[in-house]
């Protein structure tokens, strides 16, 4: 067998140093052209799922914006200040800005409320 793969050497079949080079080159430029492409593929693919992140959060802000009107309109009622967007119950300190205020201070603001009238 070996003197096959030396009689195709010399015959010139197998590469020679200058066609093994052109085809290390070769092989460089596929690997060039599939990193770019595959670093295009990934651009993509983070592009689309920052995209749908941003959908969820908008989606969530909108959901918490409409759960704070909900809470507002059934907890203050007819008291409700909603004049120029605002959504705040002034009746009695504590005061609740439905809109501003987290939902921590929302709820312990309900709960002294609750507290001072139980002390009636």
């Amino acid at each position: 067998m070996s003197d096959d793969w030396n009689l195709a050497a010399r015959k010139g079949f197998l590469s020679t140093p200058p066609a093994a080079e052109a085809d290390a080159e070769l092989i460089a430029r596929l690997r060039g052209a599939y990193s770019t492409v595959f670093e295009r593929s990934l651009a993509k693919r983070a592009a689309d799922l920052i995209e749908a992140l941003q959908a969820e959060r908008d989606a969530a802000a909108k959901d918490a914006e409409t759960g704070r009107a909900i809470l507002a309109r059934v907890y203050a009622g007819a008291a409700l200040y909603c004049d120029d967007g605002e959504m705040q119950d002034n009746r009695e300190p504590p005061f609740i800005d439905f809109k501003r205020d987290s939902f921590d201070d929302i709820r312990e603001a309900m709960m002294r409320r609750a507290a001072i009238a139980a002390k009636l």
